[in-house]
């Protein structure tokens, strides 16, 4: 589980699931969350299994890699 995790963005991806992006730390090291998230029959929005976590400093090498990805 990870701490002090930090909301970066939310990416509506249709009614029911939307696209989160969350920096977090986890023991002493930084992260970037992208997950899935649903709306549950109750209405709370909960993460799903869909998602990548990598390193903080791996964050530039995602972002060049989705902006060649739509060239």
């Amino acid at each position: 589980m990870m701490a002090n995790n930090k909301l970066v963005a939310v990416i509506e991806k249709n009614a029911v699931e939307q696209v989160r992006v969350t920096l977090a730390e986890y023991k002493g090291k930084r992260y970037a969350d992208i997950r899935v998230y649903f709306q549950s029959d109750g209405g709370e929005w909960r993460p799903s299994r869909k998602g990548v976590t990598i390193k903080a400093s791996l964050v530039r090498e995602l972002v060049t890699a989705l902006q060649k990805a739509t060239a």
